[in-house]
């Protein structure tokens, strides 16, 4: 419970009189006067807000949210009561999300009912739990407002996102390949541009090429160093990807290659692209060659560094990916859903490479 409007207003009047009264005496009648009536109807007040049914918020939110896409939302407000109500619908300040729209204040009539409709944009992957609606309801001569908790809290799950983007029309061919995706997870990945990470926008980048390969007819699989897809076509594979991909975290350990490389090898027996995609550290040039030099005895690898514009660094990274014969790419984090289906299509349509 707290002051409302009218409330303040003649706590200022009473104050204004109370130092009116102690320069000039005769006020005091109008201070005691005024005293008894602000305290009835204050008291009043508040019997009547008491008796006051208070209203329900349905939330009407989408339960699968694209990440840093808005979505519509609302609430369907309903007055059970027979009097009119007035009322603010809150919000708080929630992790990994943005609101728009809210507050409101909304005025029902008796046994009726309303809308009003906000959005929110998500700013993390996962599943999150919005709280359940609050709300501030007015008493009727506006001296009181009552804080409402109302509902339960509502489960959305937060995926990468998945525009389609335009891109080159390619006939599906005979030939089947599997593309498997090795996904670096490690601390490097938690740095951002923007409100994407690098992460999640490697995610965006994985989705891009798996929706190219399979309208090729190509399989796509992906191992991460705590999940493993194997490789499977036809368009089930976008939703079996996107129920790994969206709780997918960084993790703040470093990333071992040779154990992701000698797992990857004991699972995928096929000969396939395997795509990996990660940010190196100077010191990663060095761990990351037995892993290349392992997955290069069965499969054709395309090593993707998120930009190092270093000049010392690119030279470091074209050496390894000659000793280890395998592909390299450079690519921004930005351009790198483009950049990288493009090169995919390059390589594809070399056909034995694959």
């Amino acid at each position: 419970m707290s002051p409302g409007r009218a409330f303040t207003f003649f706590f200022h009047l009473w104050a204004a009189l109370l130092f009116t009264a102690i320069l000039w005496p005769s006020a005091w009648e109008v201070w005691f006067g005024l005293t008894f009536g602000w305290l009835t109807l204050s008291l009043w007040d508040l019997k009547l807000l008491r008796r006051l049914p208070p209203p329900t918020m349905e939330p009407q939110v989408p339960h699968l949210l694209t990440l840093g896409a808005w979505h519509d939302a609302a609430f369907l407000l309903t007055n059970p009561g027979r009097k009119s109500i007035t009322f603010d619908v809150l919000v708080e300040a929630l992790d990994g999300m943005e609101i728009t729209g809210l507050p409101q204040k909304i005025t029902l009539q008796g046994a009726s009912w309303g809308e009003i409709h906000w959005a929110l944009r998500p700013n993390k992957r996962g599943k999150h739990y919005l709280e359940p609606a609050r709300m501030a309801l007015h008493s009727p001569l506006r001296f009181w407002r009552q804080r409402l908790q109302v509902g339960k809290p509502t489960v959305v799950r937060v995926y990468p996102n998945v525009t389609v983007r335009s891109r080159p029309k390619q006939k599906c061919d005979t030939e089947r390949h599997e593309v498997f995706f090795l996904l670096d997870c490690g601390p490097e990945m938690l740095k951002a541009d923007g409100r994407l990470t690098h992460l999640d926008q490697c995610l965006d980048a994985i989705l891009s090429l798996a929706r190219t390969a399979i309208g090729v007819g190509d399989a796509v699989g992906l191992l991460t160093f705590m999940h493993y897809l194997a490789p499977q076509r036809g368009p089930g594979t976008i939703s079996a990807l996107l129920n790994i991909l969206y709780t997918l975290q960084s993790d703040t350990h470093g990333t071992d290659y040779r154990t992701a490389a000698t797992l990857l090898l004991k699972r995928l027996r096929k000969h396939a692209l395997v795509i990996i995609l990660c940010k190196l550290g100077a010191e990663d040039i060095h761990n990351i060659k037995p892993a290349l030099r392992l997955l290069r005895q069965r499969h054709q690898v395309l090593l993707v560094n998120l930009c190092d514009d270093r000049i010392a660094f690119r030279r470091r990274f074209d050496i390894l990916t000659r000793q280890t014969s395998t592909l390299g790419l450079h690519a921004d984090p930005i351009s790198l859903p483009r950049v990288l289906v493009s090169r995919y299509l390059a390589i594809r349509r070399r056909g034995n490479t694959l």
